[in-house]
C-alpha cells in the first residue's frame, strides 16, 4: 500500500495530510474491519509521506546542480511568455517544476533559486504611456 502512494503523482503533490489521506481512503476503502483499517491506513500514510519527502528531497538536490539546464527548459516551454509579475511567473514556474518531478512540489528554495538564474530575469515593461529615457 505504502509503494502505491509513493509512486501516485497525485499523493506526492498533495499538500496537506487531509488531501494525502483522502487520496489513501479513495484508493484503499474500508473493507468494514473498522479499527484495523484505520490503524492500518496511519501506518501507510506515514510511511508513504516520510518516502515521498525523501524521494522529493534527492530529485529537487539533483535540479539545484542543473538550474541552468532547467532555466532553459523553462524559457524555451513559453509559459512564462507574456506572464509579468513575481506571484504569476513563481506560479508558472512551480507548475513547471511540479510536472518536470513527476509530482513533487518544489520547495520555496529551489522555486527562488530557478527564477533568479540570469535567463529568467524578468524583463521589464514599460508602463503604458511612459516616456523614454533621453540618451
Amino acid at each position: 500500500m505504502t509503494q502505491q502512494l509513493r509512486v501516485l503523482a497525485e499523493f506526492r503533490s498533495a499538500r496537506t495530510a487531509t488531501a494525502r489521506r483522502e487520496i489513501a481512503e479513495r484508493l484503499f476503502p474500508d473493507p468494514d474491519d473498522g479499527y484495523h483499517h484505520s490503524w492500518r491506513l496511519r501506518h501507510v500514510l506515514a510511511n508513504a509521506h516520510a518516502a515521498v519527502q525523501l524521494d522529493a528531497k534527492a530529485v529537487y538536490e539533483d535540479f539545484e546542480n542543473r538550474l541552468d539546464e532547467l532555466a532553459d527548459e523553462l524559457l524555451a516551454s513559453a509559459l512564462l511568455d507574456h506572464v509579468h509579475g513575481a506571484g504569476p511567473r513563481r506560479i508558472r514556474a512551480a507548475d513547471f517544476l511540479t510536472q518536470r518531478s513527476g509530482g513533487y512540489p518544489p520547495p520555496v528554495r529551489t522555486l527562488t533559486l530557478l527564477l533568479g538564474r540570469p535567463q529568467l530575469k524578468a524583463v521589464k515593461v514599460p508602463a503604458q504611456g511612459a516616456l523614454p529615457l533621453p540618451h
